[in-house]
């Protein structure tokens, strides 16, 4: 839901979503959010209207979206009907609550906060599906950028510019020669708190870098041979940012790995949606794990045909677990770590 009646609706309308506020949730799904792509500031996540990538949306089974704009060009219209305006949208491409990767996916741990939010992506599809051997964003090149009333201070793969004269227009344009007939994304790695306008080809996008709008930004969708022109103006008296904030998205070799990740997919028989999942999973390969999309807590125990298995952290964020080859009743149950011994006292 792309409208915001509290900071947690999910909880106040009793529904599944990705926005909501916790002060006491970890540092590391936190991250993992920001990194995916979502509205993260402090602990507040939201879902940022058009600016999700549909690769975010598929690993965490986003399923709709209420929102009176589309969230992207791959969401599908649906005849659910709303008390306002909004529509129902549906995203053809989900994954559910756990599924089989390759055994890579072990590799990624300390990766989560080195790379970039889009070489992110590239390494956790890559060490799911190392046999499709292309990357899902593909860094635009050949960028020129121009400034307006502003010094610059290049800090590793950073740049800060700081405002010369306080009161006169400061900008910085970003002029992109269109090299691939795909949608353009960028990400802007900077504080929310340096308020700046964005402006595409003359149209205002509205502020970013601000509590509102510090996630993936989406530019538009244009053909090859196509110029495009990207202003931040500045509110405040500096902004940091990255060098090369703008990457395309490959859409076919998005889905040459969703096909693959769909054939080994758990299929639910029971769940209470909270505290415990069953279903049944089919492993046709020695390499492979079961990657759960819940974060890891040693809270949640697994059962592999009736028998507890060990876990362990899936990119420092989730949880992995090693599955024999041939097909197999999986169950997850959620035990808070001192409630038997709390029942047993009480």
């Amino acid at each position: 839901k792309t409208d915001k009646l509290t900071k947690n609706d999910s909880m106040l309308l009793n529904y599944n979503g990705i926005g909501q506020f916790s002060s006491t949730e970890k540092e590391r799904s936190v991250l993992f959010a920001r990194k995916m792509g979502y509205q993260q500031v402090w602990y507040t996540t939201r879902y940022n209207k058009q600016n999700v990538p549909i690769s975010s949306d598929c690993l965490l089974n986003i399923k709709y979206v209420i929102s009176k704009e589309k969230p992207n060009n791959y969401y599908e219209e649906t005849n659910l009907g709303t008390q306002t305006d909004a529509k129902v949208y549906r995203n053809p491409y989900t994954m559910p609550i756990a599924f089989m990767v390759n055994e890579e996916i072990s590799n990624l741990t300390g990766e989560l906060e080195k790379s970039d939010i889009f070489e992110w992506q590239n390494a956790l599809y890559h060490a799911m599906v190392p046999e499709i051997d292309k990357k899902i964003w593909i860094k635009a090149n050949d960028i020129q950028i121009k400034t307006e009333n502003v010094s610059e201070v290049t800090l590793d793969e950073q740049i800060e510019y700081q405002k010369q004269k306080e009161e006169e227009y400061t900008a910085i344009t970003y002029t992109i020669p269109i090299k691939e007939s795909r949608p353009l994304y960028a990400y802007f790695n900077s504080s929310f708190r340096e308020n700046a306008e964005i402006i595409v080809n003359g149209d205002s996008r509205g502020e970013y870098f601000n509590e509102e709008n510090n996630n993936t930004f989406y530019v538009g969708d244009y053909k090859k041979g196509e110029t495009i022109k990207v202003t931040i103006v500045l509110k405040e008296n500096k902004l940091e940012t990255n060098i090369n904030p703008f990457y395309y998205f490959d859409i076919d070799a998005f889905k040459e790995c969703y096909q693959i990740l769909q054939q080994e997919k758990i299929n639910l028989e029971e769940s209470n949606e909270a505290t415990y999942f069953k279903g049944s999973i089919k492993n046709t390969n020695d390499e492979n794990k079961m990657l759960i999309m819940i974060p890891y807590s040693k809270e949640w125990n697994v059962l592999v045909d009736g028998k507890k298995v060990e876990t362990e952290e899936a990119f420092d964020v989730m949880t992995l677990v090693d599955i024999p080859e041939g097909q197999h009743i999986v169950e997850f149950k959620y035990q808070a770590i001192g409630i038997r011994e709390g029942t047993i006292i009480t």
